[in-house]
């Protein structure tokens, strides 16, 4: 069965629900005994930046829901993978010190979506592997029957063995204090549009170094 940018999946219920429940955790902790005033602000940040990221998942979920009800990229299409993936990658790569890599067995691949919306679900997944990235990203498009496959491989970090299962979870980080901004919201969206067009996008959790994302979208 389909699944529609319009209608929350669960995961997005538990971010909610996860952000709710931090809200209360800290509430519980503040009134559990007196609170010396450094305390008192410390507590009253966690909230407010709990209470932010939620406003901010609710009305970018909403945003997303009501663009793709009206929007003609959800309208089936053909779309060449490789020159929108280029242009993707230099656009990205401009104000990184990395090099970012666009790999294709056949340059004339074609997907069955419209360019903008290949654009949507690409687009938070190269941010992300630039990013994090040491010094190079590469994007690899080929075919399977059926089906066009998107890897895109940085040569960072990786994802924590710990928070990978939470990766597509709305509002999630693995450290807020990272120093890249972000609410946590692009690989969510990412998935749920690829699903709105039968594909689908994940994580190889066995790659290493670094992390590998494949979007997976009907062929054109």
């Amino acid at each position: 069965m389909r699944s529609f940018p319009g209608h929350l999946a669960p995961r997005t219920l538990r971010g909610r629900i996860s952000l709710i429940s931090r809200i209360i955790t800290e509430l519980d902790w503040w009134r559990g005994r007196p609170r010396s005033t450094e305390e008192t602000r410390a507590s009253h940040q966690v909230i407010a930046e709990a209470t932010q990221s939620m406003l901010t998942i609710c009305d970018t979920l909403l945003n997303d829901a009501r663009d793709n009800a009206r929007s003609p990229s959800m309208v089936p299409g053909t779309t060449g993978v490789v020159p929108v993936l280029r242009r993707l990658a230099q656009q990205l790569e401009a104000p990184h010190p990395v090099k970012a890599t666009v790999e294709a067995v056949c340059p004339q691949l074609e997907a069955g979506v419209t360019p903008a919306l290949l654009e949507r679900i690409v687009s938070p997944l190269l941010a992300n592997a630039v990013r994090y990235a040491r010094s190079c990203v590469t994007v690899s498009a080929h075919r399977r029957p059926g089906s066009v496959l998107i890897d895109i491989v940085d040569d960072g970090p990786g994802v924590p063995e710990a928070f990978a299962g939470e990766l597509f979870q709305p509002g999630r980080r693995a450290a807020a204090t990272d120093g890249h901004d972000g609410a946590g919201l692009g690989l969510p969206l990412a998935r749920r549009l690829a699903r709105a067009v039968g594909g689908e996008v994940s994580y190889d959790p066995g790659h290493a170094p670094g992390a590998r994302f494949t979007v997976t979208l009907p062929a054109g």
